[in-house]
């Protein structure tokens, strides 16, 4: 085990909590961050500062319904800017037709018939998986890599699809009752901040490609 470069991953609250993991500079062991369609709400504003800026490898691969929430896409868009201006490796991807779940093995017929996921469960489960392999292969150590590693060459491209700063396309946009099950999510972010408690086909790739 190679403790000294951990990376750490989380899931809506958990991406929350993965940003500001990276961005603590006194968590020298962490090597990078794998944010799985992040809740931008209850992810604190940051990059004011460079003791308070994503400073680590990152990869931010989201839902194209949360990116279609267009304040959860400008909190995703800033932190990986914060990622970018300290040099770190950064990639920022969108999953087309997924909704939040579409990260995990849960439910995966509701995925189709409750939740409106317009993306096969098992096709966007593997993608996710294939592009954080791939992050792992391109950022960890040399003696930590392991090179039979699945990979569909999805971060490989040098520029980007498209631009993350361009303005945000609605055309595709789900009904608002669709972007997340819960709709108190900002009660609940709130709740999250107050508390100081962070819960542990388009691709767009951003940053500095191999």
């Amino acid at each position: 085990m190679f403790l000294n470069t951990v990376s750490v991953i989380g899931h809506s609250f958990g991406g929350a909590t993965t940003v500001q993991l990276c961005r603590e500079d006194s968590l020298t062991w962490i090597a990078s961050g794998l944010i799985l369609d992040a809740w931008g709400q209850a992810t604190p504003p940051g990059g004011d500062k460079p003791s308070n800026s994503v400073n680590k490898p990152i990869i931010a691969i989201s839902s194209e319904a949360f990116m279609n929430w267009k304040e959860n896409y400008d909190r995703v868009v800033s932190f990986c800017n914060e990622a970018r201006d300290s040099g770190a490796l950064c990639w920022m991807l969108t999953i087309a037709g997924s909704t939040h779940l579409a990260m995990t093995v849960l439910y995966p017929v509701w995925m189709s018939l409750m939740i409106k996921s317009l993306v096969s469960p098992s096709r966007a489960f593997y993608l996710t998986i294939v592009a954080s392999l791939e992050f792992l292969e391109a950022t960890l150590p040399e003696q930590t890599r392991f090179r039979t590693w699945s990979t569909e060459r999805l971060l490989c491209t040098r520029n980007p699809v498209s631009d993350p700063d361009e303005a945000l396309k609605m055309d595709h946009a789900p009904d608002d009752k669709w972007v997340v099950l819960n709709k108190n999510e900002e009660h609940l972010a709130q709740r999250s901040q107050n508390n100081h408690e962070p819960d542990s086909r388009r691709f767009v790739k951003y940053g500095n490609g191999r």
